[in-house]
């Protein structure tokens, strides 16, 4: 059947309240407003990767006119409030998005937003036609980076360069839109010292979404036949092949799954917990609207719980305290709260060292291992982070006064990371004990005592 004369989806037929809109952590739309639509198939370049190289090599187009018709539809019958474009290359024939961009605007179609939801080629992404697609409602596009790495790029097939990616970013920042960067950990070939560079580059584009994936050798690719005959495939079944699941598929010589894995998880940190992301994020209103679903993937994708679950059972079986290598681990996964800065006698910062000292002649030595021990499970907030937390306080219009946040602990909120407003902060401190350790009444009322400090 020619893709032209495919129907619409009976949408009709569907309980669409029940399922989420496009980008549910990004944008806050209820799903029986959201819809999806395809203007072409297909796509004529061959990246070693993609599932699509496996077809053939043909990219098939419905018409502007015929694009309109669904698109009508979606708007005026459907009430849409938004609609994602899920071609894989949209902008192949740019002259054919072109006229449904001018199309959508003379049909006053394009008060409602839109998003390429698989992204378009940087190659063909020029100003101009950002603008124009802007001006016809498109709200956010996408684009397949990959790799920081020009070997890996080469090796790929992606017949693009990072000059033309960064350009592709800029055009579309410039023209007012927001930008999605996908990149792939594990690409064969890959090196810690590659992957680090996907991770550097793709804080250089600073897209407002960053979706970091692991390789996944899908059936039929190059890089499954690569893997096949040199490496090991992991996956048992099919549905293995999820490639947002978070897990290796496979390992290839020196690229293992832990190394994979364990980049995979830098990747989203090292992008996501950066002062002015973390200041950005907070500032959006759907990102508070969508926190609970927010807060609940990103802290089981940067934070998570297994490996350190899984080492902090093992120290307590063995019945010993934390080696230097342990304590990298555990506090590599660390978030809110929480305190080793405070246990830290050799802190590079003076004022540190001196309240652990002062913390250690206050305590009786029992209770002081016993709570120093505690601070490798418990949760520590980096100075950037805190700074970034303030600036968007500030933002929100606080000038002063008086805050109680139950939650601080005694680490560096509590003391010099916050500006020197002529105010009393008022913080009630409390220290995350390891479970199961015992505590006297001395140790109790000095942690879990409210607490009142002068900044």
């Amino acid at each position: 059947m020619c893709i032209r004369d495919r129907p619409w989806p009976a949408y009709h037929l569907f309980k669409m309240h029940k399922y989420t809109n496009l980008q549910p952590a990004t944008d806050h739309i209820s799903g029986a407003q959201s819809f999806s639509i395809m203007t072409s198939r297909g796509c004529p370049y061959r990246c070693t990767f993609c599932s699509q190289s496996i077809m053939p090599i043909k990219w098939r187009a419905r018409s502007p006119e015929n694009v309109l018709e669904e698109w009508r539809h979606l708007v005026r019958d459907l009430d849409a409030l938004e609609i994602g474009v899920l071609d894989d290359s949209a902008n192949i024939r740019v002259d054919r998005l072109n006229k449904l961009a001018d199309m959508v605007i003379a049909n006053q179609l394009n008060h409602v937003p839109w998003i390429f939801v698989n992204g378009i080629r940087a190659n063909l992404a020029s100003l101009e036609l950002m603008k124009k697609l802007k001006q016809a409602g498109l709200k956010r596009t996408a684009f397949g980076v990959e790799t920081g790495d020009e070997e890996i790029m080469a090796s790929i097939d992606k017949r693009v360069d990072h000059e033309t990616i960064r350009q592709a970013f800029k055009n579309a920042k410039a023209a007012g839109l927001e930008t999605i960067g996908f990149f792939i950990i594990g690409l064969p070939g890959d090196t810690r010292a590659t992957m680090q560079r996907t991770i550097e580059f793709a804080c250089e584009l600073d897209p407002l979404i960053a979706n970091f994936s692991m390789m996944t050798p899908y059936p039929g690719t190059k890089v499954y036949e690569i893997v096949k005959r040199q490496g090991r495939m992991l996956v048992k079944d099919w549905e293995d092949y999820v490639f947002f699941d978070g897990k290796a598929r496979y390992e290839l010589g020196d690229l293992s799954a832990e190394l994979m894995t364990e980049m995979w998880k830098k990747a989203y940190r090292q992008f996501y917990l950066r002062p002015h992301r973390i200041l950005g994020t907070m500032t959006r209103k759907d990102f508070w609207l969508n926190y609970r679903r927010t807060f609940r993937v990103a802290w089981h994708t940067i934070f998570p719980r297994q490996e350190k679950t899984e080492l902090r059972r093992q120290i307590e079986a063995e019945g010993r305290p934390a080696r230097a290598d342990d304590r990298q681990v555990l506090q590599r996964y660390t978030g809110w709260g929480g305190l080793p800065a405070s246990f830290n006698l050799q802190a590079p910062d003076s004022a540190w060292a001196e309240r652990a000292r002062r913390l250690q002649e206050l305590l009786p030595a029992e209770d002081y291992e016993s709570a120093r021990a505690s601070v490798n499970n418990s949760h520590y907030t980096e100075v950037p982070v805190i700074e970034a937390i303030w600036q968007a306080v500030e933002r929100f219009g606080f000038t002063g006064g008086r805050i109680l946040e139950p939650a601080a602990g005694i680490g560096p909120v509590s003391y010099t990371h916050l500006p020197a407003h002529q105010t009393l902060l008022d913080l009630l401190c409390r220290l995350l004990l390891v479970k199961k350790k015992k505590t006297n009444t001395t140790t109790q009322n000095f942690y879990y005592a409210p607490h009142t400090h002068r900044l």
